[in-house]
C-alpha cells in the first residue's frame, strides 16, 4: 500500500493546527484525500471556513470539522480538543504547524518578538501535544 493512498488513514483523526495557511491547506488537503477524519484549526473562522467547504468539495466523503482557536490561549486549547474528539472522535494524529517568524537578522530581534516565536513554535506545540496524548 502506498503511504499516499486514499485509505492509508482511514480510521484515523487529525488534528491540523495553522489549518489557514498554505502549507496548512496542503496537509489538510492531503490528510482529508488520505481517509482520515481531519479537524482544522487557526485564529481566522471565515478561513477555515473556505478551506473546510474546499476540502468537502473535491472530497465530498471527508469528515471535516473546523475549530477558530488561538492556541496561544490554554483554554482554546482545550476547548479544540474537546471540540475535536465530541465530533470525530478520539485524536490520532497532531500536525503542529501553526507557527510564526520574524524578518531580520538575529541582532534585531527584540525580546518581546523572542517571546512570541517561543510562545507559539515551541511552547504551544508542546502544551497542545500534552493535551492530545
Amino acid at each position: 500500500m502506498s503511504i499516499f493512498a486514499s485509505d492509508a488513514l482511514q480510521g484515523e483523526h487529525a488534528i491540523i493546527t495553522g489549518a489557514t495557511g498554505g502549507i496548512g491547506q496542503v496537509i489538510a488537503h492531503r490528510v482529508a484525500g488520505m481517509g482520515a477524519s481531519v479537524t482544522i484549526t487557526g485564529r481566522d473562522a471565515d478561513k477555515l471556513d473556505v478551506l473546510k467547504q474546499g476540502i468537502v468539495q473535491s472530497l465530498p466523503e471527508a469528515q471535516i470539522h473546523a475549530v477558530a482557536a488561538d492556541l496561544a490561549l490554554d483554554a482554546d486549547r482545550r476547548r479544540l480538543v474537546a471540540e475535536a474528539e465530541r465530533h470525530l472522535g478520539p485524536v490520532s494524529l497532531l500536525v503542529n504547524n501553526a507557527g510564526t517568524y520574524r524578518f531580520g537578522t538575529v541582532e534585531e530581534l527584540t525580546e518581546s518578538e523572542l517571546d512570541e516565536l517561543m510562545q507559539v513554535n515551541f511552547k504551544t506545540a508542546v502544551l497542545l501535544t500534552q493535551l492530545v496524548y
